[in-house]
Parts: structure tokens; sequence; C-alpha cells
């Protein structure tokens, strides 16, 4: 697969980590497209089809949990999904996991840690 080919979904609410993110994700080469909430998340998701979705566990409206069970029922298991979260709580981390999540990460993320999760190139 072509670096242009390897697409990632950033949803986060947070203006300035969303930016860093599809920063730093951008400058390695991936094609990166980033929304603020749960429900843009999906009609985007469907439209631009990555291979990765990288969401926050809190975010307006549906949250990432949510985002998460929606996109299993809808796509299916070979969408990597890694969830981010500020919380330490092991049952937002369980419940992240019954959600269908991939791997979770807790903020603040490390470049390199991130960068084990994402398809490769």
């Amino acid at each position: 697969m072509d670096k242009e080919e390897v697409r990632v979904v950033i949803v986060e609410d947070d203006d300035d980590i969303r930016e860093l993110l599809t920063t730093l994700i951008e400058f390695d080469g991936y094609q990166v497209r980033s929304v603020p909430d749960g429900e843009t998340a999906l009609a985007l998701v469907t439209e631009f089809r990555p291979a990765c979705v990288l969401v926050d566990l809190t975010l307006p409206g549906i949250d990432g949990a949510e985002v998460t069970r929606q996109l299993r029922a809808e796509i299916g298991t070979e969408l990597v999904i890694i969830a981010v979260t500020g919380s330490p709580s092991t049952s937002e981390h369980e419940r992240l996991e019954l959600a269908g999540v991939d791997f979770v990460l807790a903020k603040p993320l490390a470049e390199n840690e991130l960068r084990r999760f994402l398809p490769p190139l």
C-alpha cells in the first residue's frame, strides 16, 4: 500500500490536540482528516474509508465508545480503532475495549507510542 493510500481519521474535540495530532500524523506520510465530534466522524469514515480511526473518549454528542460500537457494526474489524483518553479509570478503559477498540492510549500521547499503533505505511 502506498503512503497516499493509508488514511487516518482523528476524532478529537480539543482544537489544539486535534491540530497537533493531524500535523504529526501527516508529517509521517498519512492522509489525515480530523473532526471535532462523533456524528461527523461516522459520516466521514463512510466517505473517506480510512485504515485507522483515532478517537477521543469524551466528545460532544456521542462519545468515543459509541463511535467505536457503530463503526464496528458498520465496517467490522478491518478498521484499526485507537482510543485516546485522559481518564486513568480502569472502568473507562474496559468500556472502550468492550466497545471494540484495538488499543487504548493515555493522554498526553508520546509521539513514538502513537506511531507503534498506526497501520504501517
